[in-house]
């Protein structure tokens, strides 16, 4: 004999399951609702661009000196006059060799805002791999700022860039102070920032 729970919590059960579901249902929809995009530091487009890869870490005493954050201030302002003189796009990406992310995007942080962020992995990392080791090889210190020149294609269903081009490394406090004091000039060759 097949013994059936009574009616009364038969009803109570779907009930109770009914509301847990209409309740999850209305977290979920809350939950998904599109927000509002944050302003982007720039916007994508077409053209040419002039690209200052700046790398340090927060393990690297000479990524703590005091005067960075100024000298990097002052980068940004001639990089970025000196692109609009050439109609191009100044873009700005900040490059931790931290091996932890979290502590990379901190230490970032003091050196301003930047276009993108590319943090930990340490010497093996992707911003490492990319500037200094695999893709463009480079000096092995920090800190370091590159700059790099591409173009960028903005197509309706993609986006083509070409490969990234060296105009000049430079590498510690010293170099990156004569850069800062000098709006670069680049002729065919590139600036090594070898000064």
């Amino acid at each position: 004999m097949t013994r059936h729970p009574p009616r009364w919590m038969t009803v109570g059960a779907n009930a109770l399951l009914l509301c847990s579901t209409a309740l999850l249902v209305t977290v979920a929809a809350r939950r998904f609702q599109p927000r509002p995009s944050l302003p982007a530091v720039r916007q994508i487009k077409t053209g040419s661009e002039l690209v200052a890869v700046f790398m340090v870490a927060s393990t690297c005493g000479a990524s703590h000196n005091p005067d960075l954050p100024r000298l990097l201030d002052s980068i940004r302002v001639r990089l970025s006059a000196r692109a609009a003189r050439e109609g191009e796009q100044f873009v700005t990406i900040g490059v931790s060799l931290d091996d932890d992310a979290a502590t990379g995007i901190e230490f970032l942080s003091h050196f301003g805002r930047f276009d993108a962020v590319i943090a930990g992995g340490g010497w093996a990392g992707p911003g490492a791999l990319s500037y200094m080791i695999r893709d463009l090889h480079g000096d092995l210190a920090m800190p370091q700022l590159v700059l790099l020149s591409r173009a960028v294609t903005i197509g309706q269903t993609s986006i083509t860039s070409s490969s990234d081009h060296v105009l000049g490394r430079f590498v510690g406090p010293s170099q990156l102070a004569i850069l800062a004091k000098a709006a670069p000039t680049f002729g065919d060759a590139g600036a090594r920032g070898q000064h």
